[in-house]
């Protein structure tokens, strides 16, 4: 039996008593009028194309947290401390169960143990009441849990749904208790259409794999390698503008130096993959990670190629 809310529930003989409903069992979507207990979840696609679990899931911890994973695909944990990215951060505060409110637009909330009440998305004021609008929430196979809304009263083939709002809100920056982002080497997150995150590569670098680009990137050029003979004119550095990398693999610093000399440091290293230079210190990287693009930086960041 289908009701109007959208539950699929399969009822007994009885015709009262409910057996399974798609409700308690929810993928990676929510609807209107729809909660999810202590110990429930969602997990995103692999793809927007491809149903196979993906690498988020959004989990109602019986701790009462609420938290966004990033699951280890080859062991399938999506409940690792390590892979934590975002939380509401209302650990040990008893049962939290979090509600579709069926009332408003675009109204996520969840209720503590003690009864208070938190939001964790935004009711919207410009439209308030549901009526006039079918919505949805739903964990993307970037991460991000979003609230989509469509007018009752569109017609066509061209309706597309809106983003009312997203959680967390400025993807790109998150990053794991591990320090993973949310792409992999030599890769960087940037923003496209609806605030969709996607991962590009540094120039002279190519996708490990296009369908998944969140795996990172790969050298389309011989590596510098500390074995045989190699000269620091077969390599230059290219300066990669407006990025900012967190968690790069750092293993020399000097101070006190110029920018020619802090890339001469590098090019006659073979060990360095990329230098950062802020205009008095200089880094030395063996690698690139968890980059994302940005509007201003400390550093400059060059990687050799």
């Amino acid at each position: 039996m289908l009701q109007a809310n959208g539950n699929l529930q399969f009822v007994a003989s009885d015709g009262k008593t409910v057996v399974w409903e798609t409700f308690a069992h929810p993928t990676d979507t929510l609807l209107p009028g729809q909660s999810m207990s202590p110990g429930s979840s969602l997990r995103s696609r692999a793809s927007d194309m491809d149903f196979l679990v993906g690498r988020f899931s959004f989990n109602v911890q019986s701790d009462g947290n609420i938290v966004l994973y990033m699951v280890d695909l080859a062991r399938d944990i999506d409940t690792n401390p390590n892979g934590a990215y975002w939380s509401t951060r209302t650990c040990c505060a008893g049962n939290t169960t979090l509600f579709f409110d069926a009332r408003l637009v675009g109204h996520l909330y969840y209720l503590l143990t003690d009864g208070t009440k938190h939001n964790l998305t935004t009711p919207q004021s410009l439209f308030p009441t549901n009526r006039l609008f079918y919505q949805h929430a739903k964990l993307d196979p970037d991460g991000i849990f979003r609230v989509y809304i469509l007018p009752k009263n569109t017609t066509g083939n061209g309706a597309t749904w809106s983003v009312m709002d997203l959680v967390p809100s400025d993807g790109c920056t998150m990053v794991t208790n591990s320090q993973h982002g949310m792409c992999g080497p030599y890769s960087y997150c940037i923003y496209r259409a609806n605030k969709r995150l996607d991962c590009e590569c540094a120039s002279g670098y190519s996708f490990l794999d296009t369908q998944f680009r969140y795996k990172g990137c790969t050298p389309t050029f011989l590596p510098d390698s500390c074995h045989g003979k190699r000269h620091a004119s077969e390599f230059k550095l290219m300066e990669l503008p407006n990025t900012y990398w967190v968690n790069s693999i750092y293993y020399k610093w000097h101070q006190s130096v110029t920018e020619g000399q802090c890339q001469d440091l590098c090019l006659n290293n073979c060990l360095c993959g990329a230098v950062l230079f802020d205009g008095y210190s200089c880094v030395e990287a063996a690698m690139l990670t968890t980059g994302r693009k940005a509007k201003e930086t400390t550093f400059r960041e060059m990687l050799k190629v």
